[in-house]
This record gives structure tokens, C-alpha cells and sequence, in this order.
């Protein structure tokens, strides 16, 4: 090079890329490797100026004039080399390289174990000439016309989805069989391919070439790729976001037309299955092809949008620096990033190193369960072994990184003040350990519950029963039942007394069972009770002066009626002894003279009736009648104040309903916290250990107890963890906290070395049969 000038390939495709500064900066694309390398003004002045004819000094001069600033022949000999290593430079060197890697395995080769595993790509076909036909007849999806009729269709598909979520959940666990297996898969292949064509055919449209359509295979999910990186060639930024958001948005497209169809169509035809399959696998994937932490359109219309190309990994190589940094401090590798690029790479890292390693943690976790619970601590080993194979590369790499340092004459364990002070720190670390305690602290999710409560069941067919619990005692003998059947035909019902809120005395009556028979009864009774009252008052009494006059008008109106009867018989009898009427018609008159007869001396008893009175047998008889009522209703009266169910226990009413817990009072003046622990926690805990909890209805609130009450026996929880409860005391002054709230507990266990907390949590880091495995040592 010293020799003969530098000339840059002619193959080279660079693109001038306007600033919202009004500056400019220059992507360089590599057919060959297919490579985009961004540089800015002075950068792409040099790289010009590369012809194969000017000289070093010659540059230096032109770019002094141009940008006032001076450049030595040997920074221009370094950028030269630079462009050298990226087989910029047309010579003999370069295209020996170039056929080198063309030779080579691609990137698959040397891509990282951890690489392999979260990455796999492999190319299916070129889909320019596809592409050359179709772009004509889809110009109009680029309309602007489109564009918003698709977006009222999304909005219009978001909300009709709103409100059927339930039957799109029931219909795709109806999808879970053979045929909509088939279904799922057929329709998702179809989408992906036409998520990609959206891409191709945007920068098809804007001018660029599209050459590669194949498969990949990121962080175990299946999906298709399309190369359009020609976008980076494109002057509008816009142009190239566009290019990286026409999949996403066909996709979410496809979405909406899938829910109108599922919506409007018969759910038993094939139509309706393969819409849902579609909206279902859309929908879903959406989710993951926006995620800018996965190489989706996510990732893309990120690095556009900041202008950054190969933005993973250049925060990649960021990381290693400032890791290499720490053993090399005079090390230079980030001297020329911007310092906004340092933050996007910084940030860009983390997050992008978190979801990698919850992605591969959460795979290899199920691997490892599957081994240990299979066979035990033979399976750990041989998870480790599969570990230590997989990631043999990193493990090999990071040993020679660490013998380097070690051997290094500049690193800083050969540097005598920095290993003093890295031996005084460590010693330091181990004092503190051995010598300081810190309080062992125990977590655990918490359930409020009462101390003292009452529970009032009924059952709806007379029985009801009275439970009391006490914290101290929970044992059957404090349980009582109160029985009441009201006969064969009869029907009985609980009344509550009492209101949601009310303090409650003990022996205070909270509820009666109403019996119908028993009521009956009452108002029966009572009814005539009352008759034979009124009755025996008339007795009493005797009659009225009313009755006399009108029994004495009675009889006057009789003695009337039997004195003519008597005159006509008496006519009868001389015209009879004349022979001038029947001895029929003499009989009749003489039988009404007797009829009447008889009705006067009636009456005439009657009005002696009436002035003599009631006798006192009478009075006595019907004295006896209600005597008799009476009883009866007192007898049943008592019946159903055995009804009446009083509460045991003083306390608070906080709950009242019709159903089978008629009733339930708490004493809330101190409280039960019931914490929820792992049983890998059971040996750290004690009775009379201290809790301090934060409910979750009060979280600015602290609450304190004390441990009463270590459970004797391991549950297993809806999730399958072996758990054991823990129960503590807890004072409620103006009762804030209500059974039922939960929070997060925290016992105390005493203060500990830190050497214990770190011997503790290793213990319980590994699991307890790798332990069980070396019972034989």
C-alpha cells in the first residue's frame, strides 16, 4: 500500500443518508457478503478519494482543505488497513479473502454454541423474479386508500373481539385435535409467507432487491425471513421503516378479516375453523413479531428508527468491551462510539441478555427436572454434562481469557497495589462473613383470618348448627348444634336478628328458626282464646235488656197468635157438632191451637231464661275452655323460644345471606395471620418469632405478631409446591384489618452470619436429591 495507492472496489454499493441535522452519513453495502456498514462525511471523503491514482500525501492535502483539519500519512495508512480488513480494497489480498469466505460454512460455522441454539437459519429460495411479476398488481395495497380502510377494519376486528374473547377461547381449545392441528399449522405457514412477501414486495416497491426468502429458527420458535436489507440504500427514513412495519401490519390485517369471517360464518364449516386458526395464530404472533428483543420486525423497526444497523450485534461487542475493560483499564475499543450509541447499547444489552437467558433458563429448567425426577442425582450430573458440552465453547473461551490475563504483564493481577488491594478486599469479605450477622428474614404470602369467630349453617330443613372456633383450641368440643324439626308436614326457616356491622353481646339472640306448624298453632289458639273470652263475658254479663223486651214482644205476639187459634176452635167445635164441616177440617184447626200453644210456653221459657241469667256451671265450664286455650298457647310459645339461637361469643357481625352460612361473627380485636411457607423453610422457624406483615388493602401500613402455632403437617399447593402454614397473633386496634385481606409476611429467625446465609442459600439452591445421591460417600 505504501507503493501503490488504495483503490476501492468498484462492486461497492454506497447511499447517501440525509440527517435531521442537515448532515449526511453513507451506507456501504457488500454484494459479496451481503454487509452494510455505515460511515460519515470525512469518512466517505477518504474512501472516494481511494481511486487507485492519488497518493497518501495528495488525500491529506484534499481533506485539509476541505474539512480544516489536518490528517498524518500514517492515520491515513491505518484507515487504509482498516478498509483492508473489510475487503474494501481491490487487490490481490482482498479477493483471496473474499473467495475464502465464500468457501467457507457461512456463519453457521462459527457462530457460538449459545448461537446455534437461539438462532438457526436456513435460506429456501430467491424470490426476485416472483417478486418482478407481482409488484404491478399489488400496487394498491400501497395506497393510501388501503391503508385506511384497513386500519377502520383493525379497529372495527378489535372491537367485535372485545366482546367475544369467551367463545374465541371455548372454539380454539376446540381446535386441540387431529384436524385442527392440521388446521393451525397449514393456516400459519400461509401467513408467515405472506407477513414476508409484505416486506419483499414494500421494497420492491420503494426500489430495492429482494434475494433471499428462507426459515428460521429464534429462541425455539419457528418462523420465515425475508432479506431487505436494499432498505438501508433507501434515502427516506421513512421508506425504511415502512419496509420493516408492512409485514406486521398485513399480518394484524389478515387478523381483521380473519374475525369477520369467524364472526359472520356457521361455527361448524371448515371456514369458521380455519378464520379462528388464523385470528388465533395472528394474534398471538403479533405479540412476539413486534418485540424488539427478538430479530422480528420489532428488532428492525428499532435499529431503523435509530439509524443503527446490526444493532445486537454492536451491542454485543459494546458489552465485551466494557467487560474487557474491567481487567484492561487502558484498553481503547469504546473510545470512538457516541456516547448516544454507548446508552442504546448499553440498555439494548441488558434487555436483550435478560430475555435470553429467561427464554434458555426456563428450557433448561424443564430439561433438568425431567432428569432429576427421573433419576435423581445421577440426572443432575448428566444435566451438567449436557451443560458443559453445550457451552463448551464459552467455557474454553473465558479459560484462555483468564489464563491471558494471568500471563499478561499489564493485567491487573500483575500489577502488585492492585493484587494487594484485591488480597486486602477478599480478606476483608471473609471476616465480614465469619464475624457480622445480619437478621434472617423468612417471606411468605399471608391470609388474614379471626381468632375468635361464629358460624350459624342451615340447611333448609330444620336443622341448623352453631360453629364456634377458637384459634387457641381448635378442636370439635368447641363446635355446638342446635336441632329443631317442626313435624312431618311442617316447614322451618332461620330469621336472622341481626345486620352486617352490629356488635354482638355474648348470650345475645342472633337469629330464630320460625317453625309454620308452630305458628299455626299460636293463631289458632289465640283465635279462640278470644272467641271464649268474648263468650264467657256474655255469660257473665246475662242478657241484655234489648234480648227481654224482644223475647217479651215475642211471647205478647205469640199469646196473640194462640188466643185466636183457640177461638177458631171453639167455632169449629159448634159447627162440627152442626155437622156443618169435616172432622178433617176440625182436626186441622185444633192441631195449630196446640202448635201455637206449644210456641208460647217456648218463648215463655226462653224470657224466663233470659231474666234468670247464666248458671254457674255454665260460667265455670267456659272459665275451664280458656284455661285450657291458654296453656296450649303458652306450651308453643315455648316451643319457639327454644327456636332462638344466641351467640356465645362477643364479637362483630360480618356477614349475613340466605344461603347455607346464615350468619358469621368475628371477634376482631385480635386477629390470625395464617403465612404461607415452603416446608425448605420449616427448619428457620420458631414459636414466638417475630412477623411483621404489610397488607395488601394498607400497603403504607406495617403490622406486627408474634409465631403461637407451627402447622404439623406439608400441603401441596395448586402449583404443586410443598408448603406448611404458620399461624401468628396479631392486635387489630380499630379494627383496620378485615378477614379474608392477605399481604406478605416477613419472620424474623434471628440474627445469622453472613457465612450461614450463603451456606443456607446454597443448601437450598441445590435440590435434595443430588444430596441423597452421595449417601454412599
Amino acid at each position: 500500500m505504501e507503493n501503490k495507492p488504495p483503490k476501492i472496489r468498484d462492486d461497492l454499493i454506497i447511499q447517501k443518508i440525509p440527517q435531521k441535522d442537515g448532515s449526511f452519513h453513507y451506507v456501504i453495502k457488500d454484494p459479496i457478503t451481503a454487509q452494510f456498514f455505515k460511515v460519515g462525511g470525512p469518512e466517505y471523503f477518504i474512501i472516494k478519494s481511494f481511486d487507485g491514482k492519488t497518493g497518501l500525501e495528495d488525500i491529506a492535502t484534499a481533506f485539509k482543505a476541505k474539512f480544516e483539519t489536518d490528517l498524518e500519512p500514517a492515520e491515513l495508512e491505518a484507515f487504509a488497513g482498516q478498509m483492508q480488513d473489510l475487503c474494501f480494497l481491490d487487490n490481490d489480498l482482498t479477493r483471496k479473502e473474499l473467495l475464502k469466505k465464500q468457501k467457507e460454512a457461512s456463519a453457521e460455522k462459527h457462530r457460538t454454541t449459545l448461537g446455534r441454539l437461539v438462532f438457526i437459519k436456513v435460506k429456501a429460495f430467491n424470490p426476485g423474479n416472483i417478486f418482478d411479476r407481482l409488484i404491478e398488481k399489488v400496487r394498491w395495497l400501497m395506497t393510501r386508500k388501503f391503508i385506511v380502510l384497513a386500519t377502520l377494519l383493525i379497529g372495527f376486528a378489535f372491537f367485535i373481539t372485545m366482546n367475544n374473547l369467551r367463545a374465541m377461547a371455548d372454539g380454539f381449545v376446540g381446535l386441540l385435535n387431529v384436524q385442527g392441528i392440521v388446521i393451525l399449522y397449514l393456516s400459519s405457514f400461509v401467513v408467515i409467507l405472506m407477513h414476508e412477501f409484505a416486506h419483499g414486495l414494500t421494497c420492491k416497491y420503494y426500489g430495492g432487491e429482494v434475494r433471499e426468502i428462507g426459515f428460521l429458527l429464534i429462541y425455539f420458535q419457528p418462523a420465515f425471513y425475508c432479506n431487505v436489507s436494499d432498505a438501508w440504500l433507501f434515502p427516506e427514513k421513512y421508506k425504511r421503516l415502512l419496509v420493516s412495519f408492512s409485514g406486521g401490519f398485513f399480518q394484524i390485517f389478515i387478523w381483521a378479516v380473519a374475525v369477520l369471517v369467524w364472526r359472520v360464518t356457521q361455527q361448524d364449516i371448515l371456514l369458521n375453523k380455519v378464520a379462528l386458526a388464523v385470528l388465533s395464530f395472528t394474534g398471538i404472533s403479533t405479540l412476539f413479531n413486534f418485540n424488539p428483543l427478538l430479530r422480528y420486525d420489532g428488532y428492525y423497526l428499532l435499529s431503523d428508527w435509530l439509524e443503527i444497523p446490526n444493532l445486537r450485534l454492536k451491542a454485543k461487542m459494546y458489552w465485551r468491551a466494557e467487560i474487557k475493560k474491567l481487567f484492561y483499564p487502558r484498553d481503547e475499543g469504546l473510545a470512538n462510539i457516541p456516547e448516544r450509541e454507548k446508552r442504546i447499547y448499553f440498555y439494548y444489552g441488558i434487555l436483550s441478555f435478560i430475555y435470553i437467558l429467561f427464554v434458555l433458563g426456563y428450557f433448561f429448567l424443564v430439561v433438568e427436572r425431567f432428569l432429576v425426577s427421573e433419576l435423581g442425582g445421577t440426572g443432575f450430573l448428566i444435566f451438567a454434562a449436557i451443560m458443559v458440552f453445550l457451552f463448551r465453547n464459552i467455557i474454553a473461551d473465558t479459560a484462555k481469557g483468564m489464563a491471558g490475563l494471568v500471563k499478561s504483564k499489564t493485567g491487573f493481577l500483575r500489577r502488585k497495589k492492585t493484587l494487594s488491594i484485591t488480597v486486602i478486599i477478599v480478606a476483608l469479605l471473609i471476616l465480614l462473613s465469619v464475624f457480622v450477622k445480619i437478621e434472617l428474614r423468612v417471606k411468605g404470602e399471608l391470609v388474614v383470618n379471626p381468632r375468635h369467630s361464629l358460624l350459624l349453617k342451615y340447611d333448609n330443613i330444620g336443622y341448623a348448627q352453631l360453629i364456634r372456633y377458637n384459634a387457641d383450641q381448635p378442636n370439635a368440643e368447641n363446635q355446638r348444634q342446635v336441632s329443631v324439626f317442626g313435624g312431618d308436614y311442617s316447614t322451618t326457616s332461620l330469621i336472622p336478628l341481626v345486620t352486617i356491622g352490629d356488635d354482638v353481646a355474648e348470650n345475645q339472640v342472633i337469629a330464630r328458626l320460625a317453625n309454620s306448624e308452630t305458628s299455626r298453632f299460636i293463631e289458632e289458639y289465640s283465635a279462640q282464646l278470644n272467641q271464649a273470652r268474648e263468650e264467657l263475658q256474655i255469660l257473665k254479663l246475662g242478657a241484655r235488656p234489648e234480648s227481654i223486651a224482644q223475647a217479651r214482644n215475642t211471647l205478647q205476639g205469640l199469646e196473640a197468635q194462640l188466643e185466636l187459634s183457640t177461638r177458631n176452635l171453639t167455632r169449629k167445635n159448634e159447627m162440627l157438632n152442626k155437622k156443618v164441616i169435616s172432622v178433617q177440617d176440625w182436626e186441622d184447626s185444633r192441631t195449630d191451637s196446640v202448635v201455637q200453644a206449644a210456641k208460647v210456653r217456648a218463648a215463655k221459657n226462653e224470657l224466663d231464661l233470659l231474666l234468670a241469667g247464666a248458671r254457674p256451671e255454665e260460667i265455670r265450664a267456659k272459665e275451664a275452655e280458656i284455661e285450657q286455650l291458654q296453656s296450649k298457647i303458652d306450651f308453643h310459645k315455648r316451643q319457639r323460644d327454644f327456636y332462638e339461637i344466641k351467640s356465645p361469643i362477643n364479637g362483630t357481625v360480618i356477614s349475613v345471606d340466605t344461603g347455607e352460612v346464615a350468619c358469621e361473627i368475628a371477634n376482631l380485636d385480635t386477629l390470625d395471620a395464617e403465612i404461607t411457607l415452603s416446608e425448605k423453610e420449616l427448619a428457620d422457624i420458631a414459636l414466638d418469632q417475630k412477623v411483621k406483615f404489610k397488607a395488601r388493602g394498607y400497603p403504607s401500613l406495617s403490622f406486627y405478631g408474634t409465631v403461637y402455632r407451627i402447622g404439623t403437617k406439608i400441603y401441596l399447593n395448586n402449583r404443586g409446591d410443598r408448603i406448611f402454614k404458620v399461624s401468628c397473633r396479631v392486635p387489630n386496634e380499630g379494627h383496620v384489618l378485615k378477614p379474608g385481606m392477605t399481604g406478605v409476611a416477613n419472620i424474623y429467625c434471628g440474627k445469622r452470619k453472613i457465612s450461614e446465609h450463603i451456606y443456607r442459600k446454597f443448601f437450598r439452591t441445590i435440590r435434595t436429591e443430588f444430596w441423597d445421591w452421595f449417601d454412599w460417600i
